[in-house]
């Protein structure tokens, strides 16, 4: 799989590294792991790093998003705002802004950063 995951326990965030290419249906079936090891640590600051990544989703399946994830936590008994994720990407991943916005008006918290310095300062109020 494209993908490593953990639990950062120093920094208390679930930081989750892509590679190669990666699809819909991987992104689906990752968040799900994202979710229990959030469960797990009881810790809902997350990390995703797509700099590295060549992202294979469609304008429908990024609009999708918010509400699988929604869908995915609701029967766990979390709300999907507990969860405030950031996402790290390469400057040509345009996509992923559609993806905040989206996500943003679903209320859930969400943002795009170029590094992952940036995203941790962001998810640790820095």
């Amino acid at each position: 799989m494209p993908h490593i995951s953990a639990y950062n326990s120093g920094l208390g965030i679930i930081e989750t590294k892509y590679s190669g290419i990666v699809t819909f249906n991987e992104i689906v079936e990752f968040s799900s792991e994202v979710i229990l090891t959030a469960i797990e640590n009881d810790c809902f600051f997350t990390l995703g790093d797509y700099s590295e990544a060549e992202v294979e989703i469609t304008t429908l399946e990024i609009y999708k998003m918010p509400k699988i994830i929604a869908d995915k936590i609701a029967p766990l008994g979390i709300h999907p705002h507990k969860f405030k994720r950031a996402f790290v990407i390469a400057e040509h991943q345009k996509d992923f802004y559609f993806f905040e916005t989206v996500t943003l008006n679903s209320g859930q918290n969400a943002k795009i950063f170029g590094t992952v310095e940036k995203a941790r300062n962001w998810l640790l109020d820095k």
